[in-house]
């Protein structure tokens, strides 16, 4: 399989910029991070698949982001740390590479990754100011309980 790739390429921070800027919109999927790992200039698969775990894994290692599934319209996060919540990913991603862009984990968004899209949004669209629809959504549930667990079996 062959990637197209961009004619700009993106450092590690500037392609974490992207994703911070779209988790400011709504959670962030798998399909995202492929997306933006493209500018990464990578056009063998392999290559191409490993910068997407990278940035997958910078994202749940400087707590940008929680790993979860979207279940009933709500993101449940999964009951792993980071670390374990990359190593999942990372193993899923290399052993299905056309399955890996999917629905398999989506990523929640955590204030300190919302504070950083919030940043680059204004940055690129020159604002003093902006609350980002996915900061509002984090304040919202804020004060909710957690989704009740789903039935055994």
């Amino acid at each position: 399989m062959r990637w197209g790739v961009p004619h700009e390429r993106l450092t590690d921070e500037q392609q974490l910029d992207e994703l911070t800027a779209r988790g400011a919109w709504d959670w962030i999927q798998a399909g995202d991070i492929f997306d933006i790992a493209r500018f990464s200039g990578h056009t063998d698969e392999d290559a191409y698949v490993e910068q997407a775990i990278h940035l997958a894994s910078l994202l749940l290692d400087r707590g940008y982001v929680v790993a979860g599934d979207i279940v009933d319209g709500r993101h449940r996060p999964w009951a792993a740390r980071a670390s374990e919540a990359a190593t999942r990913i990372a193993a899923e991603w290399r052993r299905d590479h056309s399955a890996a862009p999917g629905y398999f984990v989506w990523f929640d968004p955590t204030l300190e990754g919302i504070a950083r899209g919030e940043q680059v949004v204004m940055r690129e669209e020159g604002l003093t100011e902006w609350i980002s629809p996915a900061r509002k959504a984090y304040e919202r549930r804020a004060g909710q309980p957690p989704p009740a667990e789903p039935p055994p079996g």
